[in-house]
């Protein structure tokens, strides 16, 4: 596959890789709202909503993170199911695939 191709797209997971990491550091920030009962309430609600969200961007974190590696290893184009070539259309739409579009079909059934 084209290596400027490839290079773009470890760019562009780079910068996701760089929002998700500020992104979860501001959610582990508790909130402070206050010293009354209300804004205690309001605190444990944003908090709980914010561990459900974080815990979402971790797993995308992670994803993004193991994507890396396979575009370090030479293998960001390789389908880890039938270690076919993922298309490069499917590349562009979905940056973190690792089955080609046809494995990934048969792995949803």
């Amino acid at each position: 596959m084209d290596k400027n191709f490839i290079s773009d797209q470890k760019q562009k997971l780079e910068r996701q890789q760089e929002y998700l990491i500020k992104k979860i550091d501001e959610l582990e920030k508790i909130p402070d709202f206050g010293n009354s009962q209300d804004d205690n309430a309001q605190e444990v609600a944003e908090a709980n909503n914010n561990l459900s969200l974080e815990r979402d961007l971790k797993k995308e974190l992670k994803e993004i993170n193991k994507v890396l590696r396979r575009v370090d290893e030479g293998s960001y184009d390789k389908c880890l199911s039938c270690g076919g070539t993922i298309e490069k259309k499917r590349l562009e739409l979905v940056p973190t695939a690792v089955n080609c579009a046809d494995c990934q079909t048969k792995l949803r059934k």
